[in-house]
């Protein structure tokens, strides 16, 4: 299924959204390991 989204495939759509959770989620593993120190502290 072939689907263009603009002038760019689907598939650097994916690409570009696998980046920004992978990102995401390095934000929210530093978070918890910040508030798992402070609570620790």
């Amino acid at each position: 299924m072939p689907r263009y989204i603009g002038s760019a495939p689907v598939g650097t759509h994916l690409f570009e959204l696998g980046a920004v959770l992978l990102l995401g989620l390095n934000l929210i593993g530093t978070i918890r390991i910040d508030s798992g120190g402070l609570r620790k502290r």
